[in-house]
């Protein structure tokens, strides 16, 4: 439950959807000069090697999430490894 969660530090955000994924791509960031970069989730990583770590998940997101935990939200769904509900976030990303 991410809802009215403000998020926190972008670092912690991209290593704790690290967790919830064994592969994929957990977010793309770009400078100032437009360049890309982006941050993967590594083979194996945490969660991934308990059979919980299988069971479907649910994110519940509401207009006071964002940042890191908007982050993670994405993560979680652009990877398949979870459903988001509820309303829109913050959107601090461009």
């Amino acid at each position: 439950d991410l809802r009215n969660n403000g998020g926190g530090s972008f670092p912690q955000g991209v290593l704790i959807a690290d967790e919830f994924l064994d592969d994929g791509t957990i977010v793309y960031i770009y400078d100032g000069k437009g360049e890309k970069d982006s941050f993967a989730a590594k083979e194996g990583g945490g969660l991934v090697g308990f059979e919980e770590a299988k069971l479907p998940l649910v994110v519940l997101v509401n207009k006071g999430t964002a940042s890191a935990a908007e982050v993670f939200a994405g993560a979680l769904q652009d990877n398949g490894r979870a459903a988001i509900l509820g309303e829109g976030t913050f959107g601090k990303g461009l």
